[in-house]
C-alpha cells in the first residue's frame, strides 16, 4: 500500500553530505526563505543571487541557508546570504512533489525544481523532464531516511545533484 507523506515548511532542500558554505550578495527586493534555490541575478548584476524559478535550466548558485529579505536598495554591508554551493560533488535531499509517486526508473533520470506555494519549499518534480536542473540519485523514506524499498510512496524525500549545465560550479573535465 502506498504511503503519502506530509509535507511542512521544515521540509526545505538541504545538502545531504559535506558541502561548500559561501555567502553571496542578495539582488534587491528579494524574500529568500532557508532552501529556496538561487540563482545568478541579470542585467548587469551577476555578482549577486535572486530567487529561482520553475523554470531555472542554468545559473544555479545553490541552496539558501539562511532567509533574507531585501529592499528596493542594496545595502552591500548586510544584504548577503550564506549558500549551500551546488557543485558536482554535494548530495541534496528535498521533498517530492504530491503526485509523482515513487518510481525507481527516475533515478539517473534529469527533472526539475518545482516551487510549492503552499508550504514555501522547492520540491523535486520528478515527471517534469522540460527544465532539467536535477538528476534523482535515490529516494529517502521521511521520518526514517532509510532508502526506500517500494515503488508507489509520495511526498518522499529525492536525494539528487545539481547538473553541471545548471550550476554555475561546471565540472571540469581535464582531457
Amino acid at each position: 500500500m502506498a504511503t503519502t507523506y506530509t509535507v511542512s515548511s521544515g521540509d526545505y532542500i538541504r545538502p545531504l553530505n559535506k558541502c561548500i558554505l559561501k555567502e553571496f550578495p542578495v539582488h534587491t527586493s528579494q524574500t529568500v526563505l532557508k532552501g529556496s534555490v538561487l540563482q545568478k541575478a541579470g542585467g548587469g548584476y551577476e555578482n549577486r543571487v535572486i530567487l529561482s524559478t520553475d523554470s531555472i535550466t542554468s545559473g544555479i548558485v545553490g541552496v539558501a541557508a539562511e532567509a533574507i529579505t531585501t529592499t528596493a536598495t542594496h545595502v552591500a554591508a548586510t544584504d548577503k546570504v550564506l549558500v549551500w554551493v551546488a557543485d558536482e560533488k554535494t548530495e541534496f535531499i528535498g521533498r517530492t512533489v504530491a503526485d509523482d509517486a515513487v518510481d525507481f526508473t527516475d533515478i539517473g533520470v534529469r527533472v526539475s525544481l518545482e516551487i510549492d506555494g503552499t508550504n514555501s519549499i522547492t520540491r523535486v518534480e520528478t515527471d517534469d523532464v522540460t527544465n532539467e536542473c536535477v538528476a534523482v540519485l535515490r529516494y529517502l523514506t521521511p521520518g526514517t531516511m532509510n532508502v526506500q524499498a517500494t515503488e508507489g510512496d509520495v511526498s518522499v524525500w529525492a536525494v539528487f545533484k545539481f547538473l553541471p549545465g545548471a550550476t554555475i560550479y561546471n565540472a571540469t573535465v581535464l582531457a
